[in-house]
């Protein structure tokens, strides 16, 4: 964290369930990143408030269900770019990318 010039540890959770995440962070921005085709915002257009959590799927890409799930729970569907990335991969380009836009 000082090396980053940052004053605050990120947090990782525990493993849960998809609807266990959903449940327990329904009152945050959430922002699920997926490869599906559709209506999505860049980390550019996100709110600027509530602590948003970025949601990076799993190996293979988060499900059609999910993906309904969170849009009813009302999340904001984002595209991280042009490029299909591994989940790691996908993780530090999103948070780099949300860091920026929340300057």
């Amino acid at each position: 964290m000082k090396q980053s010039l940052r004053s605050r540890l990120p947090e990782i959770d525990a493993p849960m369930t998809f609807d266990a995440f959903l449940e327990q962070y329904k009152n945050r921005d959430l922002l699920l990143a997926h490869c599906e085709k559709g209506q999505k915002l860049t980390l550019n257009e996100v709110p600027q408030n509530n602590a948003p959590v970025l949601c990076i799927g799993p190996e293979g890409d988060f499900s059609q269900e999910e993906i309904e799930k969170a849009q009813a729970k009302g999340a904001s569907m984002i595209d991280l770019g042009n490029y299909r990335l591994r989940t790691e991969t996908a993780a530090v380009h999103g948070c780099s990318l949300l860091a920026a836009a929340l300057r």
